[in-house]
């Protein structure tokens, strides 16, 4: 594996601090870092460990899913499935 550029790093550490349960959008994403949404969609394509860093919570401002590694479908059931998870109480 190629090593991370600082600005591939700055975009993963961004990612990865979104919340279980929630979305983010590239323009978000794009606002705070100073670049571009397709810049975020560039480096998100890319990602390296898809588990850890998790892609899948970054949409489309119109809050369609936009692309993913797995397809937009897995995009779709994973996010079905943290937001259930996050909505539902501990017992």
């Amino acid at each position: 594996m190629k090593a991370l550029t600082p600005f591939q790093i700055k975009v993963y550490n961004m990612v990865s601090s979104i919340p279980y349960g929630q979305t983010r959008s590239y323009s978000f994403l794009a606002e705070r870092i100073g670049t571009s949404p397709r810049a975020i969609g560039k480096v998100l394509s890319k990602n390296p460990l898809p588990i850890v860093i998790p892609c899948h919570r970054v949409i489309k401002k119109s809050g369609e899913y936009g692309g993913y590694l797995g397809g937009k479908k897995l995009k779709k059931k994973i996010l079905e499935i943290e937001k259930l998870q996050h909505s539902t109480p501990y017992i």
